[in-house]
């Protein structure tokens, strides 16, 4: 058996639940599902504008639990966090490459009765001609749940060595930055092995986090699944003549720098900025077009 832990916590009121599954590949994660989700509707409304701040912790025998957490929100945002929770136990009981024992499972869900959610809307640049080395002021406007607008703020620091290159700056929510990694890094997000799989369920974007990433043409390679970004191309070049058939796999883009930061919503969209480090006139590009002086509005 399998037993499960679930607790609702909401405005004044707090139920916990504790149940025993069947433990089974097939049958637990229907029934685990199943369970967090009539839990919800004996503690709270399923349907209307939610925010869900979530945890999990699932105890494996024989290995280290795996914990995550993540923030849901919307109309559907209570499905959203039933669907978010469970699927880390779904993908582990169906793996294909070894059987594995859950011991117990822990899910805490915080409830609100208001969506914070936003979308980014665009973003500004404090200069449009950049040199390596370079800070940069950005500011990004996010369009809040019921029209009000959000200005953060955050510092870009172009690295050193990046002289006359193409640089794509990507503002972005978790789930366009996931959408986008894992057409860049598609080894990084198809599990090869048990290890592997353990690596990408512990690997959690939060959707109320804002992410920054700066990209540079320069090639880079996978190995095993994992991105080794910033070597020389003579070291790339070495590495993908790997006699070892999939071990090594090349990327276009190598990650120079990310930046996230925390916001109090779920947060949607993307903004893309190409910076021409070096270059005199146009040295910011946005959607493709050259910006004007201090960035798109």
């Amino acid at each position: 058996m399998m037993p499960a832990q679930i607790e609702i916590i909401s405005a004044g009121d707090s139920r916990r639940f504790n149940i025993e599954l069947l433990n089974d590949r097939d049958f637990g994660p229907i029934l685990l599902r199943t369970a967090l989700a009539s839990a919800i509707i004996s503690s709270e409304k399923l349907t209307g504008e939610t925010t869900v701040a979530a945890k999990g912790r699932i105890s494996v025998a024989g290995r280290s639990p795996l914990v995550f957490e993540n923030v849901y929100a919307g109309p559907a945002g209570l499905g959203l966090a039933v669907l978010g929770l469970t699927t880390p136990v779904n993908r582990l009981l169906r793996n294909p490459y070894e059987e594995i024992h859950i011991e117990s499972v822990t899910y805490t869900l915080e409830v609100e009765e208001d969506a914070r959610v936003g979308r980014i809307e665009s973003v500004r640049l404090d200069k449009t001609h950049i040199e390596a080395g370079d800070s940069i002021g950005i500011v990004i406007s996010v369009r809040k749940y019921l029209g009000d607008l959000q200005k953060i703020d955050a510092m870009l620091k172009i690295p050193e060595q990046t002289d006359d290159q193409r640089l794509v700056l990507h503002i972005v929510s978790a789930s366009s930055y996931l959408k986008m990694e894992s057409k860049r890094v598609p080894d990084e997000y198809r599990a090869k092995h048990l290890e592997h799989l353990f690596r990408i369920l512990g690997r959690v974007e939060k959707n109320d986090t804002l992410i920054l990433q700066l990209l540079s043409a320069r090639a880079g390679v996978t190995v095993e699944g994992r991105e080794v970004s910033t070597l020389p191309p003579s070291v790339v070049s070495a590495m993908n003549l790997s006699r070892e058939s999939g071990s090594v796999r090349s990327v276009r883009q190598t990650i120079l720098k990310e930046v996230r930061i925390p916001t109090d919503s779920v947060l949607s969209g993307s903004q893309t900025v190409v910076l021409l480090v070096g270059r005199e006139k146009n040295g910011v590009i946005f959607a493709g077009k050259a910006g004007p002086t201090g960035g798109k509005k």
